[in-house]
């Protein structure tokens, strides 16, 4: 069954967005390169915002599923159309790829985006009062 072509915003220069490139070639995924300008802001418009509400590049749009991080790679190098269920479920912990790879997604936000704040919050709040500063 032949699938749309993967579309991935970014800037090609970036080392992230070549990353997750090069992950798609490695992995015979047809995709697109939806070319984005980072001088001219366009990671903080709001249509972009839509699809990373970070502002980050890549993202990769597949069909219905939107995936962002800096981890793409990963999570593409197991192609959505050779990868039988079984080999899924060893490398993405379950037979549907495209919610183990919005389970990652949301873990890579809560590692990357919201625990540093939570990490300085805590020190704020609860360790500096506690070494008398």
């Amino acid at each position: 069954m032949a699938t749309s072509a993967v579309k991935v915003y970014g800037w090609a220069i970036s080392p992230f967005v070549s990353r997750a490139l090069l992950a798609l070639e490695e992995a015979g995924v047809d995709y697109e390169l939806v070319p984005m300008s980072r001088q001219a802001g366009d990671h903080h418009r709001p249509e972009h915002l839509a699809r990373n509400p970070f502002g980050k590049v890549p993202v990769l749009e597949d069909g219905d599923l939107t995936l962002f991080g800096a981890d793409l790679n990963l999570k593409i190098s197991c192609d959505r159309e050779t990868c039988s269920p079984q080999a899924q479920a060893e490398l993405l912990g379950t037979a549907t790829w495209s919610k183990a790879a919005l389970v990652d997604v949301w873990f890579e936000v809560e590692a990357h985006q919201l625990s540093p704040l939570a990490i300085a919050i805590v020190v704020e709040c609860i360790f500096t009062p506690f070494l008398g500063r």
